[in-house]
């Protein structure tokens, strides 16, 4: 008699994750401010480079989900080109740097607003994507 072994894997919990998404990157600086809604108060980060590494952008944010959600974090940087396509691939200029911050434990209720500062005549856009 032949055994039939089998390997399911499914995900078990699912983790928040929130996109920053900054476009046409230049060499200016934003501050990032989330609401912790525990106390409704507003916590701001530091000034952060719109062109940050992910390491950079880890330590900017770390200590508000460190805080406020009890959870550490990782943190991904992809740099795309005009078409989408990722830069270390394609050798264009980048036009999109994308920062997945994911928590490292399963926390509910993410709540945050943002604010940018950047120096004159700066193209950068902020948008920020509510936790998938």
């Amino acid at each position: 008699m032949k055994e039939i072994q089998q390997l399911e894997a499914t995900v078990g919990k699912r983790f928040e994750r929130t996109t920053l998404r900054i476009e046409n990157p230049d060499s200016g600086t934003f501050i990032w401010t989330f609401k912790n809604p525990k106390t409704d108060k507003y916590i701001p980060t530091e000034k952060i480079s719109v062109n940050a590494t992910a390491s950079q952008m880890r330590s900017a944010v770390y200590s508000y989900f460190n805080s406020v959600k009890s959870s550490d974090i990782s943190v991904t940087r992809y740099q795309m080109d005009e078409d989408g396509n990722n830069c270390s691939c394609s050798n264009k200029t980048v036009h999109t740097n994308i920062y997945e911050i994911t928590l490292l434990r399963l926390i509910t209720d993410v709540t945050f607003t943002t604010s940018i500062e950047t120096k004159f005549g700066s193209q950068s856009v902020l948008t920020v994507v509510p936790p998938s």
